[in-house]
């Protein structure tokens, strides 16, 4: 992110948390699952390509951009492709929230993912 916006990580992070200041990135998820403080934030590209676009959207709609409503459910490599995640970290988001089916994959449920980026949206300070 630092590269695409031209700008430190600090400035970011100043970016993320200033709702009232110019240049808020407000669609910022934290898909983090560990207790340590660590954090790992996924900015919607959307937001990026198209700021003024990205502001006229609703939590809700941006959840279905992000986990399309085709899909009643996502694996590991779905969650790693799609947040580009570690195998680890997605592996950890799966356990967290999912369940083996009947052939014994480990699946996440569309909803469950999507309670888990309403939780997590770290860039909402605004509204």
């Amino acid at each position: 992110m630092r590269s695409v916006l031209g700008c430190t990580a600090e400035e970011i992070r100043k970016r993320v948390r200033g709702a009232a200041r110019p240049g808020h990135l407000r669609w910022v998820f934290n898909l983090s699952t560990k207790i340590s403080g660590s954090r790992e934030l996924r900015f919607l590209a959307y937001e990026i390509a198209d700021p003024k676009k990205a502001a006229l959207l609703t939590p809700e709609k941006v959840i279905d951009l992000i986990l399309p409503l085709t899909r009643n459910s996502f694996g590991t490599t779905d969650i790693l492709l799609q947040f580009t995640l570690s195998r680890q970290s997605a592996w950890r988001l799966v356990k967290k929230l999912g369940k083996r089916n009947s052939a014994g994959d480990w699946r996440v449920q569309r909803v469950a993912l999507a309670n888990f980026l309403r939780r997590r949206w770290v860039g909402g300070n605004g509204r």
